[in-house]
């Protein structure tokens, strides 16, 4: 069995997705425990991304369909994930439970 303390010295990074934390735990849980890296029981460096291949891919329907989730069309009437993206950032409809989000580049690197 790898445990964490046999995997450290094989493996010195961790990629955490930011869109898909952002959607489940979300940022106020992660930060109530403490940060990401308390989160997962990481004392060495995480990699995150900017959830901005996601914002491209949900436009064009490819995570979605990944997630089989598909567009949502005719299921509880959602179209689309992302609902506006501006200069501000993106408003998008979390695949999980339909809920609004909002991803800036500022909360993107929290």
């Amino acid at each position: 069995l790898l445990t964490p303390p046999l995997l450290s010295p094989i493996s010195s990074h961790r990629f955490c997705n930011t869109y898909h934390l952002l959607l489940q735990p979300g940022p106020e849980l992660i930060d109530e425990l403490g940060g990401l890296h308390k989160f997962i029981n990481r004392n060495r460096p995480i990699i995150t991304d900017s959830g901005g291949f996601q914002l491209f891919s949900l436009s064009h329907g490819s995570v979605n369909d990944e997630l089989n989730m598909k567009s949502r069309d005719g299921r509880n009437g959602w179209t689309s994930s992302v609902l506006k993206i501006s200069e501000e950032g993106a408003k998008l409809r979390s695949y999980r439970d339909g809920r609004i989000v909002h991803l800036t580049p500022e909360s993107s690197v929290q």
